[in-house]
């Protein structure tokens, strides 16, 4: 027996709503009647069809994007645009709505890739728990050091208030761009970013380790290096240490035998 011989009446017209096709413009215009108080509710079950929900997110973020060029809206203005009952079928994530929509496939015809790579670039509030995984924390990171053309090491705070990146920051991570680094998976030491404990350079042992890393990792002859390279690779701290007088330089470079006693100045 079918299922329609086991339901009331009533319960046979709502199956025949639900399951109902509307075009495009039928969607649009329910939604638009249901926002205007012109109807008091689209018809039952009509946004359990998933091109329903579809038809009128895509209408509704082009609308929106009108008035807020770049922007998506965020779940106040679903539940402002009488779209509550679309946000229940995403968990209230608007993201997950407009990804269900086609914003972040590919093969839409209105794929956007701002929302689908960097959604922090259009998105007041990604979505809750996005910053707990690590793919998406390395992401932003690695975003982060291309756009400041900056090694992942030396990225600082202002780097990511100034870049939409605030909210990972200090919602997440406390305001530690350490901290926010470790998370996206690397290995960073306090001593990548210039960063040592107090009389950390007066021990020799130290100095000689970190100098003969530098020389190793920035691959120029011992008597090219500058203090410039010094600076760029955090070790202007190194320069400053008491130790050193003169050609601070090449002083440090002979301390850790990488220019011989009698060479001259670097």
């Amino acid at each position: 027996m079918a299922l329609e011989d086991h339901i009331t009446k009533s319960e046979r017209e709502l199956l025949k709503q639900i399951r109902k096709e509307y075009t495009r413009e039928d969607c649009i215009n329910m939604w638009e009647k249901s926002k205007g108080n012109l109807i008091k509710k689209v018809p039952g079950g009509f946004w359990e069809n998933r091109n329903h929900r579809a038809y009128v997110i895509e209408e509704f973020v082009r609308q929106y994007q009108r008035e807020h060029p770049g922007e998506y809206p965020i779940a106040k203005e679903f539940y402002s645009n009488r779209l509550s009952g679309v946000l229940r079928y995403y968990k209230s994530s608007p993201m997950h709505a407009f990804a269900d929509a086609g914003f972040t496939d590919k093969e839409s015809d209105i794929y956007d890739p701002i929302l689908a790579e960097t959604p922090w670039l259009v998105l007041t509030q990604p979505p809750l728990g996005y910053w707990r995984e690590q793919a998406n924390v390395k992401k932003a990171v690695d975003w982060l050091a291309k756009k400041t053309n900056k090694e992942v090491a030396a990225l600082e705070s202002s780097d990511f208030t100034d870049n939409k990146l605030a909210g990972l920051l200090r919602e997440v991570y406390k305001g530690s761009p350490i901290a926010v680094i470790r998370a996206a998976g690397y290995d960073l030491r306090d001593l990548d970013r210039g960063i040592v404990p107090q009389n950390y350079w007066k021990n020799k042992d130290n100095r000689v380790k970190a100098l003969r890393e530098f020389a190793d990792n920035i691959q120029k002859p011992a008597e090219a290096i500058t203090q410039k390279d010094f600076k760029n690779g955090r070790l202007a701290g190194l320069l400053a240490a008491y130790h050193y007088t003169g050609k601070k330089q090449a002083d440090a470079l002979r301390e850790a035998g990488l220019l011989p006693e009698a060479a001259g100045t670097a």
